[in-house]
């Protein structure tokens, strides 16, 4: 604050990382969306390159593949248990312990999809749960944030920007999808092998 009034940050100038920047737009996002898990927000990333090394198996994903089989096996009351450990350590609001297996599953798989978001797992979820034709043909959405002609380097029209949704890309799911074609060299050494459906 300064006499009495937020103080603007002046540094930032909206719209240079986007698609429409005059400067770099080659490297904005087409959705208008960017990620902010994993990065360390005390550094210039465009600069300085961050330490802070891939993870590629946390615990919370131990514990997603535990309640996963847990409900699998209608052993739901260990599911609840796990999920919680999570919920808890994010300080969501706790599961019931009331739900049935079917509604209990819904939420476990909307807990993994925002849990591992942009670890690289939703595509194999998807198909592993083979509900890929509900989830992935919908379209791709994004956002576009306009300041209504206001100027850029003046922090003063910052103030109210302009939010309009954008498909950014239709998608498409075709069944075969599910499966990776078996190669022809290892179809030709067995003759009893039968190519996966769609290829």
């Amino acid at each position: 604050m300064v006499n009495g009034q937020p103080k603007v940050d002046t540094t930032m100038v909206p719209g240079l990382d986007t698609r429409d920047s005059p400067v770099e737009n080659w490297n904005g996002a087409y959705s208008g969306y960017y990620v902010r898990k994993f990065i360390d927000p005390s550094l210039n990333a465009q600069f300085i390159r961050q330490q802070v090394p891939w993870i590629f198996f946390r615990y919370a994903e131990i514990l997603l593949n535990y309640a996963e089989a847990s409900i699998e096996l209608n052993e739901l009351g260990d599911a609840v248990n796990v999920l919680n450990q999570i919920r808890r350590r994010a300080g969501m609001p706790l599961f019931s312990a009331g739900l049935d297996q079917a509604a209990l599953r819904d939420e476990y798989r909307n807990e993994r999809r925002i849990e591992m978001a942009f670890e690289e797992q939703r595509f194999f979820d998807v198909r592993r749960w083979m509900i890929a034709p509900t989830v992935l043909s919908k379209p791709a959405g994004g956002i576009n944030i306009f300041l209504d002609g206001k100027s850029r380097t003046d922090p003063s029209t910052w103030k109210n920007y302009r939010y309009v949704r954008d498909t950014i890309q239709a998608r498409a799911w075709d069944d075969k999808m599910y499966f990776m074609p078996i190669r022809l060299d290892e179809l030709n050494r067995n003759g009893l092998l039968k190519q996966n459906p769609g290829y």
